[in-house]
């Protein structure tokens, strides 16, 4: 059986598209009688390892048309398959598509951040064979530009990142992208967005004014800015305490307060806090303001008061009580005149005394009778005026 000695040889291709190139090859037609036929081998670089890529192709036949998933580069030869199953093959052929389609866009990225501010990202792997790898994108708020953080292409399909928790954006949003070996880029991933875990203290809200008048404090406050708060706290303690005591919790917008459980004669101060989703305060350092209770406005302590002319006993008997203040009550100032008169003090008595007996009366006289009670801290009290005909 003949040896053969003569090998095919590659001597020109066209691209159809990425994934289908003709090729051509010379052959002695004389020489045609002594072989099986022809190899086509392929490897995606000059040394190797190559695989055979096609059936014998007959001994006539000159051109092969190659529909298989193309390589960057792609190196072609061509073995001569003599009849003992000798083989002789030529020299390489370097074929390159014109490669403009880019990667399929790449799915499945999800992540997690740690609470020491580790990501851990992952993704599904791209299928294209001239796959150069991915560009890792991220961006710190929804609104601002995607930067690429590995600065080129990373290979792999899971990725860890770190971000600092001190920074102020609650949120990191992250997306990648498949380059493949002609620098083709695919259409972005979805956006992933990340929850930072929240270690910042939402900002602290302020109080803009304050008054005091009628013995009620009227507060007004500027809420906090920080997008992941849930309630606001509003506090209250008198000056000197450590303990402070939560008059209102606000859930909703409400940015003002009025306080009237509250004693004249005292200094309070008063604290409005913040409290965001992760159970964090904000800081009481410029959220506290100290108000000192003035009140002249008189309070009703006397609710019943009765006086009765008594002739037959030659008496007039004054009844009275007082309101819920009836412990703040120290005593009561009693003056008297006849009607048309200016009045003078009549009787000093303390706050167990409810009732009162006057005999020094004129007949036909009308009198009025004016009681004032003396309340604890000095409080102004309101005055109660009787008129009684004798």
């Amino acid at each position: 059986m003949q040896t053969i000695v003569t090998p095919a040889r590659l001597v020109d291709y066209s691209i159809l598209n990425s994934n289908e190139v003709n090729l051509e090859w010379d052959y002695p037609k004389e020489s045609e009688s002594f072989i099986q036929g022809y190899e086509i081998n392929l490897a995606n670089n000059d040394k190797g390892p190559y695989k055979v890529v096609s059936k014998i192709i007959p001994p006539s036949q000159r051109k092969l048309n190659f529909k298989e998933s193309l390589y960057p580069s792609n190196y072609f030869t061509i073995s001569v398959v003599g009849k003992n199953n000798q083989r002789l093959t030529s020299q390489s052929m370097l074929v390159q598509p014109v490669d403009s389609i880019p990667p399929a866009k790449p799915i499945g990225l999800e992540g997690v951040i740690d609470s020491l501010g580790t990501v851990r990202l992952k993704w599904k792997p791209n299928q294209e064979k001239d796959l150069r790898g991915y560009r890792i994108l991220r961006a710190n708020t929804s609104g601002e530009e995607f930067v690429d953080i590995y600065h080129q292409s990373y290979i792999g399909t899971e990725y860890k990142d770190s971000v600092s928790l001190k920074m102020t954006n609650s949120k990191v949003y992250y997306r990648i992208v498949a380059e493949d070996m002609r620098y083709n880029i695919s259409d972005p991933s979805d956006i992933l967005v990340l929850d930072k875990p929240d270690k910042i203290p939402p900002a602290a809200p302020i109080f803009k004014d304050y008054d005091n008048k009628d013995g009620k404090v009227h507060l007004k406050w500027i809420r906090s800015y920080s997008e992941d708060v849930v309630s606001h706290s509003l506090r209250r303690r008198e000056k000197g305490q450590e303990k402070w005591l939560e008059i209102k919790q606000i859930n909703d917008t409400i940015q003002e307060f009025t306080d009237d459980r509250i004693e004249n004669k005292k200094t309070y101060q008063y604290a409005i806090l913040a409290k965001d989703k992760s159970n964090l305060w904000s800081s009481l350092d410029h959220s506290v303001i100290t108000v000192s209770v003035l009140n002249f406005t008189p309070v009703k302590v006397i609710t019943f008061l009765q006086g009765t002319a008594d002739r037959e006993n030659r008496k007039i008997v004054l009844s009275w009580d007082y309101a819920k203040n009836k412990g703040k009550v120290l005593g009561l100032s009693i003056y008297k005149n006849e009607k048309g008169l200016p009045p003078t003090l009549w009787k000093e008595l303390n706050s167990t005394v409810f009732t009162l007996e006057d005999k020094n009366l004129k007949i036909n006289k009308e009198y009025e009778y004016h009681l004032v009670p003396n309340l604890e801290n000095d409080s102004p009290a309101k005055a109660e005026t009787l008129t009684v005909i004798y």
